[in-house]
């Protein structure tokens, strides 16, 4: 994956073995805040955000992860048809800072008056899906799936039944109602279907989010229930190709990149989901063409600097 993505993604806690995979808009405040006082020495302070990495119990570094192959990971995903609405609420009609000033410098667009919706969804779905801001990116790329697949995988829809469940069986928490943060609230869920009047509109998100709604059972029919159908259960596999992902990013020598790569190649090729995927497919091969292009720097020797 793009390294920009994997830095966003990973929410790993070694001691604990556990990865959340960070999904913006999608409860990840919720999930990041009751994480970080569950496995932090001390509550987060109020003053500090619940988004800052270096501050927070958790590790984004996959090149410092050597532990990954067994580790339990998880995830939630949500609704595509609700998600961008909120997400464009809360950032772009809104005009929060840091995503209104990225979003008016990558488009253009008139920092003034607030963009409709119509106009967002068509600069958004003319950009390189990979390159888009995460809270509005689509959420398998987000999640890096299917080239990762969760040890389990749940539906904000169900957040406050099925995140005790993850809390009580990973961390061995007692199961608790969901304290949910909602500074970033933005009731989607009940206006959602006002922003899809234009057709034009509607086929764009439908293609932006084609394999979200593919991969996360989620109906393509406006009318269908917003949940849509149950996610598979929670499973105990391996993440071997992470791991060799980790491996791959620590390799410091051109044998043992290729070697990482190698073992990389095969285990995507082994899994019928991540071998068809298009953006793994692509992903993969700009990584062989970068890493047979990139130079090794020699190892200094004790008391010998490289340029000696």
């Amino acid at each position: 994956m793009y390294p920009q993505i994997q830095r966003q993604a990973l929410r790993a806690n070694k001691a604990a073995n556990i990865v959340y995979l960070n999904n913006p808009k999608v409860g990840c405040s919720t999930i990041k805040n009751i994480l970080w006082n569950s496995l932090a020495d001390e509550p987060r302070a109020r003053k500090v955000d619940v988004h800052d990495v270096e501050a927070s119990p958790f590790d984004n570094r996959i090149d410092q992860m050597d532990w990954l192959a067994d580790a339990r990971i998880f995830t939630f995903v949500r609704n595509p048809f609700v998600r961008v609405v909120s997400a464009y609420l809360n950032k772009i009609a809104d005009q929060k800072p840091i995503q209104w000033s990225h979003f008016v410098r990558r488009y253009g667009a008139d920092s003034g008056p607030v963009i409709g919706f119509d106009a967002f969804i068509k600069l958004i779905s003319e950009d390189a899906p990979e390159r888009l801001d995460p809270h509005w990116r689509p959420q398998h790329l987000n999640l890096m799936y299917p080239f990762v697949q969760p040890n389990m995988m749940g539906k904000l829809e169900r957040m406050d039944d099925l995140l005790p469940q993850v809390l009580e069986r990973y961390l061995g928490l007692p199961p608790a109602p969901v304290k949910r943060k909602s500074r970033h609230g933005t009731n989607a869920g009940a206006t959602y279907l006002d922003y899809f009047r234009n057709r034009d509109t509607l086929d764009r998100v439908l293609a932006l989010y084609a394999e979200d709604f593919r991969y996360f059972g989620y109906a393509t029919d406006l009318d269908a229930p917003v949940e849509g159908t149950d996610l598979p259960p929670s499973s105990d596999h391996r993440h071997d190709r992470l791991a060799a992902l980790s491996d791959f990013r620590r390799a410091g020598s051109a044998s043992d990149r290729a070697d990482a790569l190698s073992r990389l190649d095969t285990l995507v090729q082994a899994d019928a989901m991540a071998r068809d995927d298009g953006f793994v497919g692509a992903w993969l091969a700009n990584v062989k063409q970068k890493s047979d292009a990139k130079p090794v720097k020699p190892r200094a020797q004790a008391g010998v600097s490289p340029g000696s």
